[in-house]
């Protein structure tokens, strides 16, 4: 709702400025027919795979935690997530052509090594955002940036909430004032 936020924080999410060239891409560079192949583990080693996609550096995981991890969390509740996946394209989509881009403050937060979203997408939707939005994309990171440079993003996310103030360890771009392109200018809708 409009006006219950001074700010809002954006973590490896695209969001309106992901289009069906990005996921066609996407991909065919992961090898995947779907997005669910790619984000839904099926077994274990599809797990290792996604991992390796979303950190840098992944931790390890013993395969019985990775069994358990498969079950609870992804084998459970397959036919709901994968609803869920395919409700957000079509939410961005509607959500894209109902409504203007949010006049909040707002902080884009990427790792340099996403591999899920590719960094050109960072910049498209700072540029869509226009002139309330800063982005800050962290070294030695992938999907997980506020996980992999905890302290770093820890400090950055208190600055950013509190005051506004955007110290970015890694490249950033300063606000810029661009006006949002329409979304036919930005590629096929998801």
């Amino acid at each position: 709702a409009p006006g219950r936020f001074d700010r809002v924080v954006l973590i490896s999410s695209p969001g309106r400025a992901f289009v069906a060239d990005d996921k066609a891409a996407d991909l065919a560079e992961l090898g995947a027919d779907s997005v669910e192949d790619v984000l839904l583990p099926r077994d274990e080693e599809s797990l290792k795979r996604l991992m390796a996609l979303a950190y840098y550096d992944p931790p390890w995981v013993p395969r019985f935690v990775a069994r358990q991890v498969v079950e609870r969390f992804y084998t459970a509740h397959r036919v709901e997530q994968i609803e869920l996946l395919h409700g957000i394209e079509s939410h961005t989509r509607q959500h894209r052509s109902e409504h203007a881009a949010p006049e909040n403050e707002t902080l884009i937060l990427w790792g340099e090594h996403d591999r899920i979203f590719p960094e050109s997408t960072v910049w498209r939707l700072q540029r869509e955002l226009g002139e309330h939005a800063q982005a800050c994309v962290m070294g030695k990171a992938a999907h997980a940036p506020h996980l992999e440079g905890e302290r770093d993003a820890t400090k950055l996310l208190l600055g950013f909430l509190r005051d506004g103030r955007v110290e970015c360890p890694g490249r950033s771009a300063e606000r810029i004032p661009v006006v949002s392109p329409a979304p036919a200018q930005l590629g096929e809708d998801i």
